[in-house]
Protein backbone atom coordinates (compact mmCIF):
# COMPACT_ATOMS: atom_id res chain seq x y z
CA UNK A 1 0.00 0.00 0.00
CA UNK A 2 1.63 2.98 -1.10
CA UNK A 3 2.06 5.82 1.73
CA UNK A 4 -0.56 8.54 2.12
CA UNK A 5 -0.11 11.92 0.30
CA UNK A 6 -0.03 14.87 3.10
CA UNK A 7 -0.36 18.26 1.27
CA UNK A 8 0.60 21.37 3.63
CA UNK A 9 -1.38 24.11 2.74
CA UNK A 10 -0.24 27.97 3.65
CA UNK A 11 -3.06 30.09 4.75
CA UNK A 12 -2.86 34.00 5.99
CA UNK A 13 -5.67 35.86 7.41
CA UNK A 14 -8.41 37.69 5.21
CA UNK A 15 -8.38 41.48 5.35
CA UNK A 16 -11.38 41.68 3.44
CA UNK A 17 -10.79 45.73 3.20
CA UNK A 18 -7.34 46.23 2.99
CA UNK A 19 -8.10 46.67 -1.31
CA UNK A 20 -11.64 48.42 -0.87
CA UNK A 21 -14.28 49.09 1.31
CA UNK A 22 -15.46 46.37 3.31
CA UNK A 23 -18.83 46.09 1.73
CA UNK A 24 -17.50 46.27 -2.24
CA UNK A 25 -15.52 43.49 -1.43
CA UNK A 26 -17.40 40.80 0.88
CA UNK A 27 -20.07 41.64 -2.25
CA UNK A 28 -16.93 40.85 -5.13
CA UNK A 29 -16.11 37.63 -2.61
CA UNK A 30 -19.94 36.31 -2.90
CA UNK A 31 -21.36 37.53 -6.24
CA UNK A 32 -18.40 36.52 -8.47
CA UNK A 33 -15.16 35.03 -6.69
CA UNK A 34 -16.83 32.11 -4.61
CA UNK A 35 -19.30 30.98 -7.47
CA UNK A 36 -16.03 31.02 -10.14
CA UNK A 37 -13.93 29.29 -7.31
CA UNK A 38 -16.42 26.13 -7.56
CA UNK A 39 -17.36 26.65 -11.30
CA UNK A 40 -13.49 26.29 -11.83
CA UNK A 41 -13.34 23.15 -9.43
CA UNK A 42 -16.22 21.54 -11.32
CA UNK A 43 -14.43 22.04 -14.56
CA UNK A 44 -10.80 20.62 -13.67
CA UNK A 45 -12.53 17.59 -12.18
CA UNK A 46 -14.62 16.95 -15.15
CA UNK A 47 -11.34 17.61 -17.15
CA UNK A 48 -9.14 14.85 -15.03
CA UNK A 49 -10.70 13.58 -12.13
CA UNK A 50 -8.09 11.55 -10.97
CA UNK A 51 -5.49 14.46 -10.82
CA UNK A 52 -7.58 17.52 -11.18
CA UNK A 53 -5.90 20.76 -10.98
CA UNK A 54 -7.21 22.64 -9.68
CA UNK A 55 -8.06 22.21 -5.90
CA UNK A 56 -9.01 24.73 -3.21
CA UNK A 57 -10.07 25.81 -0.19
CA UNK A 58 -10.88 29.24 1.97
CA UNK A 59 -11.38 30.79 5.12
CA UNK A 60 -13.97 29.16 7.51
CA UNK A 61 -15.41 33.01 8.58
CA UNK A 62 -15.60 33.71 4.22
CA UNK A 63 -18.23 30.39 4.28
CA UNK A 64 -19.83 31.80 7.23
CA UNK A 65 -20.55 35.52 5.87
CA UNK A 66 -21.57 33.50 2.40
CA UNK A 67 -24.38 31.51 4.57
CA UNK A 68 -26.08 34.93 5.28
CA UNK A 69 -26.19 36.24 1.32
CA UNK A 70 -29.14 34.40 -1.09
CA UNK A 71 -31.93 32.30 -0.52
CA UNK A 72 -32.03 28.91 1.69
CA UNK A 73 -32.46 27.29 -1.85
CA UNK A 74 -29.13 29.29 -3.25
CA UNK A 75 -27.36 27.70 0.20
CA UNK A 76 -28.80 24.73 -0.68
CA UNK A 77 -27.37 24.53 -4.51
CA UNK A 78 -23.81 25.49 -3.53
CA UNK A 79 -24.03 23.11 -0.50
CA UNK A 80 -24.45 20.43 -2.56
CA UNK A 81 -21.64 22.07 -5.39
CA UNK A 82 -18.97 22.13 -2.07
CA UNK A 83 -19.45 18.95 -0.75
CA UNK A 84 -19.64 17.05 -4.32
CA UNK A 85 -16.08 19.41 -4.59
CA UNK A 86 -14.92 17.96 -1.60
CA UNK A 87 -15.74 13.88 -2.07
CA UNK A 88 -14.00 14.45 -5.54
CA UNK A 89 -10.86 16.32 -3.67
CA UNK A 90 -11.47 19.39 -5.32
CA UNK A 91 -12.38 21.25 -2.68
CA UNK A 92 -10.57 21.23 1.18
CA UNK A 93 -13.00 22.18 3.77
CA UNK A 94 -11.05 23.63 6.92
CA UNK A 95 -12.33 24.36 10.34
CA UNK A 96 -15.56 26.14 11.01
CA UNK A 97 -16.22 28.96 12.86
CA UNK A 98 -19.18 28.74 14.67
CA UNK A 99 -22.24 30.06 13.13
CA UNK A 100 -23.90 33.31 15.23
CA UNK A 101 -27.49 35.36 15.36
CA UNK A 102 -26.30 36.82 11.89
CA UNK A 103 -27.54 34.20 9.58
CA UNK A 104 -31.00 33.72 9.04
CA UNK A 105 -32.23 30.30 10.42
CA UNK A 106 -33.38 29.47 7.08
CA UNK A 107 -30.09 29.62 5.49
CA UNK A 108 -28.43 27.78 8.41
CA UNK A 109 -31.72 24.94 8.24
CA UNK A 110 -31.19 24.81 4.67
CA UNK A 111 -27.28 23.50 5.01
CA UNK A 112 -27.68 21.49 7.48
CA UNK A 113 -30.57 19.49 5.54
CA UNK A 114 -27.93 19.20 2.75
CA UNK A 115 -25.11 17.93 4.61
CA UNK A 116 -27.70 15.78 6.45
CA UNK A 117 -28.74 14.21 3.50
CA UNK A 118 -25.34 13.86 1.40
CA UNK A 119 -23.64 11.94 4.41
CA UNK A 120 -27.30 9.53 5.13
CA UNK A 121 -27.76 11.28 8.59
CA UNK A 122 -31.88 11.28 9.13
CA UNK A 123 -31.81 13.17 12.47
Amino acid sequence: MPAPRVHLIFKTHLDIGFTDLAARVRAQYHAQFIPQAIATGEHFHAENPDAPAFVWTTGAWLIWDHLQCGTPDQVRAETRRLLELGREGSYIFGPSNATIDDVPLENILAFLDEVKGQIGATS
